[in-house]
């Protein structure tokens, strides 16, 4: 596929950081895979939500969508990511959850698999 964002259609960055506002943070990894199914432009940036969380996994998974897409990463998404990693899972797989989360989502400071990304 070709970088050009513009010719996708379907749900926005800014839906997803609703999504992800009126959702418990137990649901926010789904939230985010039901969204990348059903993305559109990712070019257009999502306005900051004052929750560092949602910030960086909005941009994450616009940042995954463009790169899946064989297009560069949205400069908007650059500098929305966590001081310290956060991983959704249990404790004992977090080892496993670092070594297969996406760069896209890792950089971020978000360690989720790259499995849980895939909705079913």
């Amino acid at each position: 596929m070709d970088g050009d964002m513009t010719t996708w259609t379907g749900a926005a960055a800014q839906d997803l950081a609703e999504d992800l506002m009126r959702s418990p943070q137990t649901d926010y990894v789904r939230v985010a895979a039901d969204w990348m199914t059903r993305a559109g432009d990712v070019s257009a940036a999502a306005d900051l939500t004052g929750d560092r969380l949602i910030d960086a996994l909005v941009a994450a998974a616009a940042a995954y969508v463009a790169l899946r897409r064989g297009g560069p990463e949205p400069s908007w998404c650059v500098g929305r990511s966590l001081d310290t990693f956060w991983h959704p899972g249990p404790a004992a797989f977090l080892a496993w959850s670092f070594a297969h989360a996406p760069g896209a989502f890792k950089c971020r400071g978000l360690l989720v698999e790259e499995e849980s990304l895939m909705s079913v």
